[in-house]
């Protein structure tokens, strides 16, 4: 567990959040289970946030909010030595892939995000590199990330095209990437989900909006030029998929992007979780190539992730970033 020093008004607004009770959205068992791992509290006469992270998430000193223990250290170094450290793997393709001047290189990376450089920090500023030169770099970028989980990504791209945030997942993960974004960018104005008013939702010009899944239906058409999803989309009920990018189509401005890199393909049980935590047969497979893609959206690049495969050349996954054709037009054939 971690106590970490919060702003009085910080402190109250985020356990008003806390306190203000449960979504009702829909999630895979999956997500049942491994984000009752994360455990956070606030005490507001403290002004402490007391957490720990779990499944899902770089844990505590990851996020920086703790230095390492001396176990972790020295299982650390055991890894290094079995050649099995994850952070080695994602730092060699990181600079396999991006030998030259990326926009974020390592030393960018580690001043934003601050070190250690974990595999989830190089994960993200690769992502980062790949959406950034397709950004424009006037005006203000609505960015909307579903499923941000430690806010990496989400940190980098308003770092460098500042602007309108909107962050949408679980009421039991957003307050690890709040609590990261607070604390990188101190004087950003935010909204926390109990404090959105209206249908649809009123958004403020800029700074960060976080929100729940059930909430994301409230936003108001055409306002995203840039929407997200990394790897949860795989781990998703199949319907809140297609949901999502029913979502996705209504909320894109005209040209607007979307970006995902999920597995090629993933094998689910009932009613969602993953085939590897429980011994009950596979009852469905969620594809890439399945999701509900329109013969409209218009590709900048499509194809297999070669940073995946070279960290984990068993698992796959498939990245694409399209002009995303919106929902009124999705549907005609090409």
């Amino acid at each position: 567990m971690v106590k970490f020093p919060l702003a009085p008004s910080v402190s109250r607004r985020l356990a008003s959040f806390l306190q203000s009770g449960a979504d009702i959205a829909p999630r895979s068992g999956h997500w049942e289970y491994f984000s009752g791992l994360n455990r956070i509290t606030v005490n507001v006469a403290e002004t402490t946030a007391v957490f720990s992270a779990g499944a899902g998430f770089d844990s505590e000193y990851e996020l920086n909010f703790r230095k390492r223990t001396f176990t972790e250290i020295i299982a650390r170094h055991w890894l290094d030595i079995r050649k099995l450290n994850p952070d080695s793997r994602f730092s060699d393709a990181f600079f396999k892939l991006w030998p030259g001047s990326p926009a974020i290189d390592a030393r960018a990376a580690a001043d934003l995000l601050r070190p250690p450089l974990t595999a989830h920090k190089f994960l993200a500023a690769h992502y980062a590199n790949l959406l950034l030169p397709s950004l424009p770099v006037t005006g203000k970028t609505t960015y909307v990330e579903i499923g941000p989980g430690s806010g990496y990504l989400a940190t980098l791209v308003h770092h460098h095209r500042p602007g309108r945030l909107i962050l949408i997942d679980l009421p039991e993960i957003l307050p690890y990437s709040f609590l990261l974004l607070q604390r990188t960018f101190p004087d950003v104005p935010f909204v926390l989900p109990n404090e959105l008013a209206g249908d649809p939702v009123r958004l403020p010009e800029e700074g960060f909006v976080f929100m729940t899944s059930d909430q994301a239906t409230r936003l108001p058409d055409h306002c995203m030029d840039i929407g997200v999803n990394t790897a949860s989309f795989g781990e998703m009920l199949p319907g809140l998929v297609e949901h999502y990018f029913t979502l996705l189509r209504r909320i894109v401005r005209p040209d607007g992007l979307f970006f995902t890199c999920n597995r090629i393909e993933k094998w689910m049980d009932e009613p969602g979780s993953s085939s590897s935590e429980t011994a009950r047969p596979p009852k469905h497979c969620l594809r890439f190539e399945s999701y509900p893609w329109s013969p409209l959206d218009r590709d900048l690049f499509y194809g297999q992730s070669a940073f995946h495969d070279l960290v984990q050349p068993q698992n796959p996954m498939m990245h694409r970033l399209c002009h995303l054709a919106p929902q009124s037009t999705a549907a005609k054939p090409s």
